[in-house]
């Protein structure tokens, strides 16, 4: 297998044309750089540098592996530098969920600004209602989700009145508090309570 310490190594000596100048450019010794070089030519299996008392410069051969090392070593800078910056977290894909009216009101924002300090970061967007959301995270298709969760009617619960999953399948972090409000007319029973609960509203016509 040939290695991209030692293709490094046959670029930095094509471009100086002598194995003394590449060990001052890569820290080596000029006989580590020699080894490498040999080692090269034993893994390709012909001569890649004619030497000379005046320095190296490559063989036919030689010509033909150095275009393939410079786009070699480049992708593998590339891939490193990418990696890098996915395990920061400065790149990368999130897929986020949320239910259209917290879509329209704040999410969406909150994305275009996570996008201009994060660039680098794909996010999707998912609408769907809550329970919805639950069921995408519990298979692994959305990273994090808005939902609404409700003592009388949490967020893992579909409006059939099916549980999208159990309670304890995923966190829930406190985001903020969004209160309903109830227009009634001023003469309607229910004006007489200072709160509401949703049960309160059962038979209701809404």
């Amino acid at each position: 297998m040939i290695s991209s310490d030692r293709l490094e190594v046959l670029i930095v000596a094509a471009r100086v044309g002598s194995f003394s100048g590449a060990a001052k450019i890569l820290f080596l010794t000029p006989s580590a750089v020699s080894q490498q070089i040999a080692a090269l030519e034993r893994d390709i299996g012909t001569a890649l540098f004619e030497r000379s008392r005046n320095g190296v410069r490559l063989t036919t051969a030689g010509q033909v592996l150095y275009g393939h090392a410079e786009a070699v070593v480049n992708r593998l800078t590339d891939a490193r530098a990418e990696i890098a910056a996915l395990v920061s977290g400065e790149a990368g894909r999130v897929v986020l969920g949320s239910f259209p009216t917290a879509t329209a009101s704040f999410v969406a924002t909150a994305v275009a600004r996570f996008r201009q300090h994060h660039p680098q970061v794909e996010v999707s967007l998912v609408d769907g209602e809550p329970a919805d959301s639950v069921l995408r995270l519990k298979r692994r298709e959305l990273d994090l989700a808005v939902v609404f969760d409700l003592p009388s009617w949490p967020a893992h619960r579909t409006y059939q009145g099916r549980d999208a999953a159990l309670p304890g399948d995923i966190d829930i972090v406190p985001l903020c508090d969004d209160p309903f409000l109830v227009m009634l007319p001023v003469d309607h029973p229910l004006t007489a309570k200072a709160h509401l609960d949703v049960t309160d509203l059962r038979g209701e016509r809404i």
